[in-house]
C-alpha cells in the first residue's frame, strides 16, 4: 500500500469535520489536499473497493472532492 493512502481515506470521511482544515492550512480539502500533495495515491481503494472521490460524494464533501479532482487532473495531464 503506497504510504498515507489509508490516511486519505480517512482524511475524506472527516472532511466535515474542522481538524482537517486546522491540519491542512484550510481550504479546498485541508488535510486531503496535503496528503496528496505528500504522496497518498487518490485512486488506491479500500476493502470494499470504494476509493476517497467515491466516498467523498456518498459523503457529500465538496471540498475533499474538488481537492481529488484537481489533483488527478494535474497527474493526468504531466
Amino acid at each position: 500500500m503506497v504510504p498515507g493512502s489509508r490516511a486519505l481515506l480517512c482524511a475524506v470521511a472527516a472532511e466535515d469535520k474542522d481538524i482537517t482544515t486546522r491540519v491542512g492550512g484550510g481550504g479546498g480539502g485541508g488535510l486531503v489536499s496535503e496528503l496528496l500533495r505528500g504522496g497518498a495515491d487518490p485512486n488506491l481503494p479500500d476493502a470494499r473497493g470504494t476509493t476517497p472521490l467515491m466516498l467523498a460524494a456518498i459523503r457529500d464533501s465538496p471540498r475533499a472532492a474538488l481537492a481529488l479532482l484537481q489533483h488527478s487532473y494535474v497527474g493526468m495531464s504531466q
